[in-house]
């Protein structure tokens, strides 16, 4: 309550210009980042260094693993770290600190976003939550897509509020297409935001029915269609190849009951073990049909568990920063404080949950479109991985729409009218 308090003074402060509380939100952000990136000695792991290992093999130009050896399945992200590879050599910190720079250039954009929610105090909330999300905190020093993604995500969810505002209509469509098919290049999975902005288009009317819906929607699946084309079509001229698709392998694993729709041995095992990837998703479309007609009266609960999974907890950040780290004094020093990571992280996330289901609620009668977005995005993160496979931090871009109906739970009641400048 406290905090409530004090978040609620803060985003209120009429003495406080917004030009002064976006340099506080960024100095302290710059400064909470850089210290997460130099004070815990993060090593990649998992996914995270099959991206490190898939950049160093595109910048020295060695043939690029099939799709049955390794989890290669989006190269966006190993793209974007080949550069830095090539620029500073094979250094952690450049490219943590570029995850400092995407997460900085984030920043700002929530800002347009949750002021169309509920104008200043909801942008301010907005932006104060961001700066202090745990998970976004502790991913800092863990060379994960989440970060571009996020960004890329939210240049795209700004540009469909400006289609539907009728404004900057060329630059938005250029812009936003160019963003969803980067999204989806780095995340295969963010292909559930275009869905979000064809449903926006179509419900919400205003002016000429075909200028404000047909042509934004052809316009967002052509060019969306278009990027997807031009990247696959640079990649199999460069490297001889494509990503695989993940589509069966993800319903395989999110199917699995025993594993709560995670990632397990028990299903790669075999699916890796064929010499093809046409055999490997033949079994997988077999195991498919399995658990969708054995016990079909288990899927219910099974739904519910990922989602519990999806949104229970907040643990994945330090999770993912602290489970392997280079030896050395600060190292030692976070094992043993590691559980106090863990609770502060958590108490953070329940705070946000139940800030986001203050904010939620006024929504449903007060007609906003930003506020139709966001939780147009909760619910197709919650639906596309109640399906397919689920994990903890598979809910960060989706966060995003948990964040801006924080905010307006923090802002209260005292909520400036919906505007559009």
């Amino acid at each position: 309550p406290l905090g409530v308090y004090l978040g609620r003074r803060l985003v209120h402060a009429t003495s406080l210009s917004n030009r002064r509380f976006i340099v506080i939100a960024v100095v302290v952000f710059v400064l909470t980042r850089l210290a997460a990136v130099l004070l815990v000695p993060t090593l990649p792991v998992s996914d995270f260094e099959s991206y490190r290992m898939l950049a160093r093999l595109m910048v020295t130009g060695q043939p690029l693993p099939q799709p049955t050896e390794q989890f290669f399945f989006a190269w966006g992200y190993p793209l974007v770290l080949a550069p830095l590879i090539a620029a500073f050599g094979d250094s952690l910190l450049a490219a943590k600190l570029f995850n400092v720079v995407v997460g900085l250039v984030s920043l700002p954009l929530i800002w347009p976003i949750a002021y169309r929610v509920g104008g200043m105090p909801v942008a301010r909330a907005a932006v104060l939550l961001y700066v202090l999300w745990p998970a976004q905190l502790f991913m800092t020093p863990v060379l994960a897509s989440e970060h571009l993604a996020l960004l890329l995500s939210l240049i795209y969810l700004l540009c469909v509020l400006w289609l539907i505002e009728g404004r900057r209509v060329v630059l938005a469509s250029i812009v936003g297409v160019a963003s969803l098919g980067l999204a989806c290049a780095i995340r295969p999975a963010l292909g559930v935001l275009l869905p979000i902005g064809l449903v926006m288009f179509f419900t919400i009317r205003r002016g000429v029915w075909l200028r404000s819906a047909i042509l934004p929607a052809v316009a967002l699946v052509g060019g969306f269609a278009g990027t997807q084309f031009g990247y696959r079509a640079l990649l199999s001229g460069v490297y001889g190849g494509t990503p695989p698709t993940v589509a069966w392998w993800n319903l395989m694993v999110g199917l699995n009951y025993d594993a709560r729709g995670r990632w397990n041995q028990q299903d790669a095992e075999p699916f890796f073990a064929y010499p093809t990837l046409d055999e490997s998703n033949q079994y997988a479309r077999g195991v498919v049909w399995q658990r969708l007609t054995t016990r079909p009266y288990l899927h219910p609960n099974l739904v519910r568990r990922k989602l519990e999974l999806l949104w229970g907890d907040n643990y994945y950040g330090v999770w993912w920063s602290t489970g392997k780290m280079a030896d050395g004094a600060m190292a030692k020093w976070i094992e043993a404080n590691r559980h106090h990571l863990y609770t502060w992280s958590q108490i953070g996330h329940i705070a946000g949950l139940v800030l986001c289901a203050m904010g939620v609620f006024p929504f449903i009668r007060q007609r906003s479109d930003a506020a139709t977005l966001m939780l147009l995005l909760i619910l197709a993160g919650s639906a596309l991985h109640s399906v397919f496979e689920t994990q903890t931090r598979y809910s960060h871009v989706f966060t995003l729409g948990v964040i801006v109906f924080a905010a307006a739970g923090l802002a209260g009641r005292r909520r400036l009218s919906v505007r559009h400048d």
